[in-house]
């Protein structure tokens, strides 16, 4: 395994905070939206947001880091 430098693990996890903030203000809205579609659409955001902070979770995992958290 290369060796990982610190800046890059502090700036991954700091991509992966702002992606679960972006998942759950989206996940809100739609709690908040009265139309169907807007609903719909900031849900799928919503998800969208998380699966990116999942894939980018990953890439931690696979060099050894597996504190996830960030401020964002």
């Amino acid at each position: 395994m290369a060796q990982t430098s610190d800046e890059a693990v502090r700036i991954l996890q700091k991509l992966i905070g702002i992606c679960r903030d972006g998942e759950n203000g989206y996940w809100e809205a739609a709690d908040h939206a009265s139309k169907p579609e807007l609903k719909k659409f900031f849900h799928e955001k919503s998800l969208d947001r998380g699966q990116c902070a999942g894939e980018l979770e990953l890439e931690l995992r696979k060099i050894g880091v597996l504190d996830f958290k960030g401020s964002g």
